[in-house]
């Protein structure tokens, strides 16, 4: 239904109370921060911010959207024509391992991710019981058809040898 959909409960939360994860892989070059400021200064914000509400720490931990949170962070204009509100849908019973992994299809949607990032991404998710199993489970439709992150997990003992032996 519709109405179920995230998208359809787009809150405006004042942006003091939304925070960034520690765990996003993607980055945006500095043209692309300009052009994000200009689209949003022009347009509005278009697309919300996903969340989810960490209630321990009465706070918003961005799932996808840290660009869109630093522009109004960065600019005041925006901050001030938006009310100091940031538009966040907020998705509700996910596990640590279910955001990081839809933070991976976001980024991997728009085509822009880190190496280390993505290793940081998957030696967290080894450190919360994620394992070749959990990734598979949808196969490869949960990492945008790029097939399962099981590659990845082999990789890490590569990865780890190689930062160790500083090469």
């Amino acid at each position: 239904m519709i109405s179920d959909q995230p998208i359809h409960q787009v809150e405006w939360i004042p942006i003091e109370k939304v925070h960034a994860n520690d765990y996003n892989p993607n980055s945006v070059a500095t043209q692309e921060m300009k052009l994000l400021y200009r689209s949003v200064k022009a347009d509005g914000y278009t697309q919300p911010v996903v969340t989810i509400y960490d209630e321990k720490k009465d706070r918003y931990v961005i799932v996808d959207g840290f660009h869109r949170y630093s522009i109004m962070r960065r600019f005041k204009d925006i901050y001030a024509s938006c009310e100091g509100k940031l538009p966040c849908v907020v998705l509700h019973g996910k596990t640590m391992n279910d955001l990081m992994a839809s933070t991976v299809r976001h980024n991997r949607a728009r085509g822009k991710h880190s190496i280390n990032g993505m290793s940081n991404i998957v030696m967290e998710m080894l450190m919360n019981g994620a394992t070749t199993f959990w990734e598979t489970i949808e196969g490869q439709s949960a990492f945008g058809n790029a097939g399962s992150l099981c590659h990845g997990w082999s990789a890490i003992p590569a990865y780890i040898y190689f930062r160790i032996a500083g090469n």
